[in-house]
Parts: structure tokens; sequence; C-alpha cells
């Protein structure tokens, strides 16, 4: 038997040993609960003096992960707080890049950050970052492939940038990484657009990125463009960063201090993290690894990029993505990512090789995705009619299409069961 993450539990699959191949990374000693972990990290940070030391006397703009990112956003904020008691004012900004700002789990985190601000006697603001506020965003000028760098003004009122986030496999920008709280995290709608336009080309894909250990994977353009918008919003300040690599087991690694040092460090630690190697096989099981990250299609997505390597052409997959809030997080996403996936393939792909426009790179991928297979096969809470709309055949029972792959072919089925987080490579 074999428990699969679905929503908020589980699914169980009956599938013979030896039938299966489970991609599962190797395991990782855990390196201590997270904000144990976090604190050890700054006690001794890479690169640059300690943080308590650089922020004294001055102010410092805090970016942080939006709830969307599945981390522990409190015991990251704790520790950095700890360390920030000679700052002469300290700004907590959730980078939520283009998602919904004023969400129930941001207004937690924001929440939890007054709260620990307030106990340890901080002079603080916290807010949140609206892409589509015009008002709050300051034009820098151009990166070097045309994209207009508009950044929230409000981060630009400081001496100090500190980042906090969890690395892992993104399936276009390479890797989420702290990089990704400038750009698309505290930039404008259309900042984000113009890059994320970048998406579309061949080299845009996970476990490559400028600042790779493997000079061989260093080319990715979505990267390569959020890397010159970040030197232009950090323009000579001094940045701090504290990041971790998080498995299903806990944190196997962190690092502080100098952001371009630990980023590269993260970056490797991701691939033995979070990568595994596989030969494609004809039947692949998805699961974006469940609650928060089968909250949406739109989340759920994410796992079947980060998967297809293991799947040949003409094959089948069993996507297990539970879905109980919707296909998208807001009536853009909708309609720029599901509605469009709903026309026939050959017109979204070439509708957007035409004009791009921001979440329609997901139905782009999506629908190139869906060109190469078979079939693909859904469990999950949206209606029959949503699944097969975006040309997906909805299924009750699991295990009625696992027994058939049993039945027609002696090959094994590759299972990943924590997509969104781990990455397949043929």
């Amino acid at each position: 038997m074999i428990r699969i993450p679905y929503g908020k539990g589980e699914l169980t699959l009956d599938i013979p040993e030896g039938r299966c191949r489970l991609a599962e990374p190797v395991v990782r000693d855990v390196i201590g609960p997270p904000l144990e972990a976090f604190r050890a990290c700054l006690a001794h940070p890479t690169g640059s003096m300690p943080l308590e030391d650089l922020a004294a006397g001055r102010t410092v703009t805090y970016l942080i992960d939006d709830a969307t990112r599945a981390e522990p956003h409190e015991d990251f904020i704790r520790a950095v707080l700890e360390r920030l008691g000679r700052a002469r004012l300290v700004r907590g900004i959730l980078a939520t890049g283009c998602h919904e700002p004023l969400t129930e789990g941001n207004q937690r985190i924001a929440e939890q950050f007054r709260a620990i601000a307030a106990g340890l006697g901080l002079r603080h603001e916290m807010l949140i970052h609206d892409a589509e506020d015009g008002s709050a965003h300051v034009r820098l000028g151009e990166t070097s492939r045309g994209t207009p760098v508009e950044v929230d003004r409000r981060a630009l009122e400081s001496d100090v940038l500190v980042i906090t986030a969890d690395a892992k496999n993104h399936y276009f920008a390479g890797y989420s990484n702290p990089l990704k709280n400038f750009l698309p995290g505290i930039c404008s709608f259309t900042t984000t657009e113009k890059n994320h336009a970048f998406a579309l080309e061949p080299a845009a894909t996970f476990g490559h990125h400028p600042w790779h250990p493997d000079p061989a994977r260093r080319s990715n353009p979505v990267a390569e463009d959020m890397l010159e918008g970040a030197a232009m919003i950090i323009a000579g300040r001094d940045v701090f960063v504290l990041a971790s690599v998080i498995t299903a087991e806990g944190v196997v690694w962190c690092g502080a201090g100098d952001m371009e040092a630990v980023t590269r460090e993260a970056l490797g630690q991701v691939d033995q993290a979070a990568t595994v190697g596989v030969e494609p096989a004809r039947c692949l099981i998805v699961s974006p690894g469940g609650h928060p990250q089968d909250e949406t299609l739109y989340n759920a997505q994410r796992g079947l990029e980060l998967s297809r390597s293991a799947v040949r052409e003409g094959g089948e997959i069993l996507f297990l993505a539970r879905c109980p809030d919707g296909v998208a997080h807001s009536a853009k996403a909708r309609a720029e990512f599901y509605d469009r996936l709903t026309a026939p393939l050959d017109e979204v792909i070439g509708g957007l090789e035409a004009q791009y426009v921001l979440y329609s790179h997901k139905a782009y991928k999506f629908a190139r995705l869906l060109q190469s297979v078979r079939r693909l096969y859904m469990v999950t809470d949206l209606s029959e009619e949503q699944v097969g709309a975006a040309h997906m055949e909805k299924v009750e029972d699991a295990q009625q299409v696992v027994d058939r792959w049993l039945r027609e072919s002696d090959e094994p089925i590759v299972i990943n069961a924590r997509a969104n987080k781990v990455a397949l490579y043929r």
C-alpha cells in the first residue's frame, strides 16, 4: 500500500512491490526544529557581519514570503527580529508578488510579525505589498531585456534589506530563492508580467539559474532578468539573507549572510535534497504534496511541470490534486490560466506565443504537456465539467486507473508524491 498526500489527508493505492518507482530524494538528516536551526545559523553568518551589527542604528526593510509559500513563517520572523533590537526601525513587507494581498493567510503572517516585534520592544511597521496599487510603486529604469523595474517605494526607504526564504525548485524561474522576494516579490504587475513572459522560452526551466554552482546550468532568461532587476532595487544597500531547504522531514539545511554566497549554496542544497533522476515511464502518478500545495489547480500545476520529464511521449498521467479552492486564487489568474486552457490546445499555444499576458505561462506550459501525453486523469474536488473543459478526465477512483495500468503493462509506474517541491530529471 502506498499513501500519497491529497488535500489535508491521504489517498491509499494498492500497487504490488516492484511495480512502482517512488521518486524520493535521499533522506537528509534534519538539523533541528526550525527556530533552533535559524537561530544557530544567524549566529554564524557567511560573508557578512552579524545581522545585529549590520542593523544597529539603521532602518531595516524585511521582505517576507507570503502565505502561498509553505514554510515556517513565524519561526523565520522570530529568529530575525530577535537580532534587530538595535535597529532604528524595522519595516516588514510581505512580498506577495502578484498574488492576492489581503488573504487570511497573509493577514495572519502580518499579525505574527506585529506581535513578535511588539513583544521584543522594536519600533516597527508591517505592510503587505499590492502589485496593482500604482501609487505604491516607483520606476527605477529597465533591465537589458526591457523589463520596467517598478518597485514598492516603501521598500527603498531603508539602509538594510533582510530576506527570509525557503529555497526549492521552480518550474520556470529555476528555483524559488531569496532573489524572488525582490522581483516579483515587491514589484508591480507590469514588471512581473514582462519578466514572466520569458517563461515561454525553452531555457526557462527548473534547475537552471545564473547563480547555479554548475556553469552548464546558469542560463535561464527569467532568473537572469530577476537578478538584474534585484540589483537595481538593491542599489548598493546592504542585504542579509536567511535561507532554508525544508523537506517533508524538516529543515535539512539553512544558511545566513551574504545574499549571493547563501543563495548559491542553497541552490546546490536543493539539488541534493529535492531532485531525483528517473527513466521516463509510460505511466506517472503526480501529487503536488497535499495542502497547501493543491489548494487550487493554479498552485497544483507546478507539480506537473516538475514531474513531466518522467513520462514518455504518448504516456498517461494520474494527477491527485484536491483543489478545494477551485481553479485559481483570483479572477485574473482564472481568466489568464484556466479560461485560456479551455480553448483548443493549438490556439492556447499559438495565441500566447503571439502575445503574452501574466498568469498565462501556466496555460502555455500545461497545453504543451497535454499535447505530449495520451491522457491526463485527475482525482479532485473540481467538477467533471471543469476538469473536462481543461482537456483532462476526472476519475473518482484512482485505484481503477492504476489497476488498468497494471493489467496493460509490466512496466513500473513512476510516482512523485511531493511534486511541487521534488523535481524529476531524466
